[in-house]
């Protein structure tokens, strides 16, 4: 993501978390600790991986990065697609 499109992902968090963002939050440090935890991704990808964290939150607590990257991984990347790949043998 770009600098921009992650003050974008981050008006986007704390509007689905408002409390992300306390009075004395360094945002411009937060701004650049998610924007590379998240430069490797693309918007779209992050911003589809914070709705479905969303939907699915029952809890209230905002996600963290490496929760939304797991999010965002195509299920093909995280399973292997055999039982030889899984135990390294193809």
């Amino acid at each position: 993501m770009t600098a921009k499109e992650t003050g974008i992902f981050l008006n986007e968090l704390a509007a689905l978390y408002p409390n992300v963002i306390r009075k004395d939050s360094d945002l411009k440090l937060m701004a650049n600790m998610w924007n590379e935890a998240l430069q490797d991704y693309g918007y779209e990808e992050i911003h589809n991986a914070l709705q479905a964290y969303f939907r699915n939150d029952s809890r209230g607590y905002v996600p963290t990065a490496g929760q939304l990257i797991e999010l965002a991984r195509p299920r093909s990347s995280l399973t292997p697609s055999s039982d030889h790949e899984f135990w390294g043998w193809g």
